[in-house]
């Protein structure tokens, strides 16, 4: 029974560090029970999370919530939610429902340069194939173990696009010779989603490798002056 006297509170530690500025919360069509109002809390560690989002009578798409946010780093969240869209207020029937909750980095691809994975800015090295998907331009470029793309840019921000599903593994990340970060693929997403977006970078030439630890793939690459 869900209420501002007996909210419903659900902290999450996804297990790795996420640049993100979307939730999607995925509704249960035959039971509209999904949070209405509700705060999204987010850090890097428990002691810093911090409020990204105090959602009033949320916006229902279909049976999912989707809220945007201002883009920021999460490894943990804090869903305190304490109004549902249950059908009645009795108490006893204010229900909560859903089937799980995802985060995004979406709608910032518009502002920089998408390059497509054939792209001569690219260098491939090692074993590498080219695969049709439902992806950002049609095909995506699967690599093999330690295979290697890299390329050069100008600016301030990088971003890498791939495809998200169990069958693939992890790559490495290194940018001007120092590791990044690592970045796994592994998932039953089954869809193209940005899978990494840098921290702001002195505005200069940067050299971006990428190291595969498994089969991975790039969908695409995108920067920012």
């Amino acid at each position: 029974d869900i209420s501002t006297d007996n909210p419903f509170v659900i902290t999450v530690d996804l297990g790795e560090e996420l640049t993100v500025n979307q939730m999607i919360i995925y509704g249960v069509q035959n039971r509209q029970y999904q949070p209405k109002n509700f705060i999204l809390y987010g850090g890097v560690s428990l002691d810093d999370i911090k409020v990204i989002a105090n959602v009033k009578n949320a916006q229902k798409t279909g049976a999912d919530i989707i809220v945007d946010f201002d883009t920021c780093k999460i490894r943990y969240y804090k869903l305190y939610c304490t109004e549902t869209f249950a059908s009645t207020n009795q108490i006893g029937s204010r229900y909560i429902a859903f089937k799980g909750i995802n985060f995004n980095l979406s709608s910032v691809l518009s502002n920089g340069v998408q390059l497509s994975p054939d792209d001569s800015v690219l260098t491939y090295k090692g074993n590498w194939k080219i695969t049709n998907e439902v992806s950002t331009f049609g095909r995506i470029y699967n690599g093999k173990n330690d295979a290697v793309v890299t390329f050069d840019f100008k600016g301030s921000y990088f971003a890498i696009t791939s495809y998200k599903s169990l069958k693939y593994n992890e790559f490495l990340i290194y940018i001007d010779d120092n590791f990044a970060q690592k970045i796994s693929l592994n998932s039953d997403e089954n869809r193209t989603t940005v899978v990494y977006f840098s921290d702001k970078l002195k505005n200069c030439q940067h050299t971006i490798k990428i190291v595969g630890k498994g089969e991975f793939n790039i969908d695409s690459v995108v920067f920012w002056q």
